[in-house]
């Protein structure tokens, strides 16, 4: 063999072995951005469950100091001034 079909099979060994590569980087990414996606959607729906979670603990802190003790009480007031501070600051929002 000449020395230029030597170095044409060695091009096209490592030509082949770069485009051996690039596909299976490209499958790697794919299969990686598959579970970004997956990943993503868990987190969206374990927000929406601390979320909703937190919702409940409110309500329930709420009606556990209106059916207590004076210190209760006192927590239960605190809890609906909270609340209506919230209603009057969304009704100010929508009156803009």
């Amino acid at each position: 063999m000449t020395a230029q079909h030597e170095i044409v099979d060695a091009l096209q060994e490592k030509v082949a072995r770069v485009i051996e590569v690039a596909r299976r980087s490209s499958e790697e990414n794919a299969a990686l951005q598959r579970q970004v996606q997956m990943l993503s959607e868990t987190v969206k729906e374990k927000d929406l469950e601390i979320a909703a979670l937190q919702e409940r603990f409110q309500r329930l802190k709420l009606a556990r100091a209106l059916a207590g003790t004076d210190e209760s009480a006192r927590d239960a007031r605190q809890q609906i001034g909270k609340i209506v501070r919230e209603i009057d600051k969304c009704i100010s929002l929508l009156n803009r």
